[in-house]
């Protein structure tokens, strides 16, 4: 069974172009897809697959233009929001097998010539990465995950070293040093120090 891969965005442009892709994705969404209803173990009876935005969307095949769709949308904004002028973004966010399916919205970016800005994390295989330039919409750069608890997200590394000391008393100078404490304490079995790796949209 393939781990799953939860990745948020924003995609922003003109409010035309905002407008256009973000009605695209509501009727691939609104799209019944009851004919595929006995295809039961595939993405097929659900029209929020990823596979119906390939086809219905960028009119391409998944397999014969080699577009990667193993997952589906769990979210969208009802509408999108005017920001400023002429621009406007909407919020979506993804489930995926593994890692997110960047080359398809890299597509998208191209054919409705709009910003896509992104965070992904499956840290099962040690993924947290965010598009550069994203920092208006996702802040976070720093993350402590304690698998007994709950995942806490930071802006700074000064506010999650401030974190490491109040669990063992000791202050991380640096990011390298996280680990090492953690250890120290015996914490580091189920509490894991991690900083996002910045990326890019085209790196598929």
């Amino acid at each position: 069974m393939s781990n799953l891969c939860m990745t948020s965005y924003v995609i922003e442009g003109s409010k035309s172009s905002i407008e256009a892709l973000h009605n695209q994705f509501r009727k691939v969404l609104a799209t019944d897809r009851s004919e595929f209803a006995d295809r039961r173990g595939t993405y097929l009876p659900q029209s929020s697959w990823l596979g119906y935005v390939v086809k219905d969307i960028l009119l391409l095949e998944p397999d014969k233009d080699n577009v990667c769709c193993r997952g589906s949308i769990c979210y969208l904004d009802d509408k999108i929001t005017i920001d400023g002028d002429n621009s406007a973004y909407f919020r979506l966010e993804t489930e995926t097998a593994w890692c997110d399916q960047r080359k398809m919205f890299y597509l998208l970016s191209e054919k409705f010539d709009v910003e896509v800005h992104f965070i992904t994390e499956e840290f099962g295989c040690g993924i947290w990465q965010k598009t550069g330039g994203s920092d208006r919409w996702f802040p976070e750069c720093y993350l402590l995950d304690d698998t007994e608890v709950d995942m806490n997200y930071y802006e700074t590394f000064e506010q999650m070293a401030e974190a490491i000391e109040e669990l063992c008393g000791e202050k991380p100078e640096k990011f390298e040093d996280a680990e090492g404490i953690l250890s120290k304490y015996d914490l580091d079995e189920h509490i894991f120090a991690h900083e996002v790796e910045y990326t890019s949209l085209s790196d598929f």
